[in-house]
């Protein structure tokens, strides 16, 4: 995967996540609130993954074009 389709996914779950939390507000009732709150978590956590993969590729692109010898 790209790190531009990492970039894309990451916005999405941030998008999703977002909308689990503005959802969980609107509850009255408990156990959906939780439900919802608990969504929230899961696509914020997505979101973070996929930004983490996306730094990682550029450690490793950015590794990748340095010669033999250079210093970091």
């Amino acid at each position: 995967m790209s790190i531009q389709k990492s970039e894309q996914r990451a916005v999405e779950y941030r998008v999703r996540a977002e909308a689990a939390n503005a959802a969980a507000e609107a509850c009255e009732l408990a156990r959906p609130r939780e439900q919802h709150e608990a969504a929230a978590a899961v696509w914020t956590q997505l979101a973070v993954a996929e930004e983490r993969r996306a730094a990682d590729r550029l450690i490793f692109l950015g590794a990748a074009d340095r010669a033999p010898g250079d210093e970091a």
